[in-house]
């Protein structure tokens, strides 16, 4: 009888163990959570850019910047600006009175045009407005941040619907909208909780989607797996397209054919800018300006204009104010040659 009671004694001192374990687990990530929520704003803790209520789920591009939005725009140790959403989805505080004008451009792309990083009004579509609106045309900024050619393209045709431009400059920028289009993430996107979530995360439902949306810890070590993995899955895609760029590039061909067909038939003047890498020229860059070319879509080659690290942010790959400076002075005679 004895025997039997040694078992059920040990099992019960193993049992009391591991609940002490656990409790002390649980009270080690409270006391962190705690502790950060004390320590750091949410936007130091996500680390890069903003996320809470910036962006609504959309069916036709995944998601898009939510109008009325008010909020500012962080990355650690590079810059921190206020950013601001038009009714209509943009980040354009005089839409209304560059809609007046009878002559418009609508000018799409993603952060780059957006302007992530600098104040609205240092950004290349603020900066042209003056010169062009001297001529009788007026220019409306409808880059979204994280959009890949094919978002654009879909964006920018309902967009136009609405506002009736006569010119559209594409921004394009090669070094992640050609794997974006290609993988087509976007269509695998729900907002919930005022944050973007892919539909294929480990662990959906409601509990922890709430929790990781909500909890410092989590999306502490979320950024920093997120940085880890970046470089190895860039790199694993340049291996996997060097000796087929142009198959790979397909879904942003036909992004492009759609949009110039639209232009077409509504008489509206296409251009195309490439936007030049902080890290140098992308196998893409010359399968895409021949196919522009052979289109004649006219092409405004930015890596020809002798960018350099000064217009980037230290830390950061987009263009500081003076990168949207040398953009901008390149842009308007695009654009004029355009009319």
């Amino acid at each position: 009888m004895s025997s039997d009671k040694y078992p059920l004694a040990w099992r019960r001192k193993i049992l009391f163990w591991n609940i002490l374990v656990l409790l002390f687990f649980v009270f080690s990530l409270l006391s962190t959570e705690i502790i950060l929520r004390l320590t750091y704003p949410e936007e130091r803790i996500y680390g890069d850019y903003w996320e809470r209520g910036a962006f609504k789920f959309s069916e036709l591009t995944g998601s898009r910047h939510t109008p009325g939005f008010k909020g500012r725009a962080y990355r650690r140790g590079v810059f921190d600006i206020p950013v601001e959403i038009s009714k209509i989805g943009l980040r354009q505080k005089n839409v209304e009175l560059q809609l007046r004008y009878s002559k418009k451009v609508l000018v799409l792309g993603d952060s780059f045009t957006f302007g992530l990083g600098v104040r609205e009004e240092s950004t290349f579509a603020s900066l042209i407005q003056k010169s062009l609106n001297h001529v009788g045309i007026g220019v409306i900024n409808g880059g979204q941040g994280g959009f890949c050619i094919t978002q654009e393209v879909k964006w920018g045709i309902q967009l136009d619907q609405k506002i009736k431009s006569q010119i559209i400059v594409l921004c394009a920028f090669l070094s992640n909208d050609i794997k974006d289009d290609y993988y087509q993430g976007y269509e695998n996107v729900e907002v919930k909780y005022g944050y973007r979530l892919y539909k294929g995360r480990i662990l959906p439902g409601s509990i922890f989607d709430f929790i990781r949306t909500h909890s410092y810890l989590w999306m502490y070590v979320a950024e920093k797996k997120s940085k880890l993995l970046r470089g190895s899955r860039n790199n694993e895609f340049e291996k996997v397209t060097t000796n087929k760029a142009e198959k790979v590039m397909q879904p942003t061909f036909k992004a492009l054919k759609l949009l110039n067909e639209y232009c077409k038939n509504n008489g509206i003047r296409l251009g195309v800018v490439m936007i030049p890498s902080r890290e140098g020229t992308t196998i893409f860059d010359f399968p895409f300006k021949t196919w522009l070319r052979a289109k004649s879509i006219p092409v405004l080659d930015l890596r020809e204009k002798g960018f350099t690290m000064h217009d980037y942010y230290i830390g950061d790959g987009h263009w500081n104010e003076h990168g949207h400076r040398k953009c901008a002075s390149y842009l308007v005679p695009f654009v004029n040659n355009l009319k």
